[in-house]
């Protein structure tokens, strides 16, 4: 229910976006096969992979661009959730004005607990604003490295879950929230939020469903 009332919204907000996000995509996906999966649903102006500049490795997401509103519109409808290669599509309308980059929106989630699913980091982060992806890093045999990425649609979304998520703890475990840096740019320092302590005391040991609910209340004090 909250997700259809989350694209009503979008929709409405964004009644002639001609263009979408597409997030979780398969690393192996290309501008062709999106072409043919969303031409389906309308002409589609172009389609964009997001890929690292240096590396050529998929970001998991692209841009589609319908010709006409509508067409985005249906094709938001019916695909979000749809399965390609494996995984589920996560289709929203790309918000009015300039593009987030491949970094703005992006986050770095380190020292999660090794039984955090990539559902349940959606779950957790979907709170601070809609997300184009959520994916915990795994092993071969599916055993979690302890740490994942999320992606936004919304770089002030992004800011507001680093503030809010970052050194609470998850299950056990005392979690890592920042921006996320290609390996190219990395530098020694750290960054560190600036949270209001009063919050930062009341966000300090939750389960994971404990979490969901208090952050919800908190974005609106």
């Amino acid at each position: 229910m909250e997700a259809v009332e989350e694209q009503d919204r979008l929709l409405s907000v964004n009644s002639n976006a001609t263009s979408l996000i597409v997030g979780n995509l398969h690393e192996t996906v290309t501008e062709g096969e999106l072409q043919e999966r969303f031409q389906i649903y309308g002409q589609v102006a172009s389609c964009h992979v997001v890929r690292d500049k240096m590396s050529g490795h998929s970001f998991r997401y692209a841009y589609v661009n319908f010709i006409k509103a509508w067409h985005a519109a249906l094709a938001m409808q019916v695909l979000d959730g749809c399965s390609m290669k494996g995984q589920p599509l996560r289709v929203v309308l790309q918000p009015r004005g300039p593009r987030i980059n491949a970094i703005e929106g992006n986050l770095f989630v380190n020292h999660l607990e090794p039984s955090i699913t990539s559902e349940e980091l959606h779950c957790i982060f979907s709170t601070s604003g809609p997300l184009i992806s959520a994916r915990v890093a795994t092993l071969e045999d599916g055993t979690s490295k302890g740490y994942g990425y999320v992606r936004f649609v919304s770089r002030e979304d992004a800011q507001m879950a680093i503030q809010f998520f970052h050194e609470t703890v998850l299950n056990g475990k005392k979690i890592s929230v920042t921006q996320f840096v290609p390996r190219s740019e990395r530098q020694s320092v750290a960054y560190i939020p600036d949270l209001d302590g009063e919050k930062r005391n009341v966000l300090t040991a939750f389960s994971l469903s404990a979490m969901v609910n208090l952050f919800k209340f908190l974005k609106y004090m």
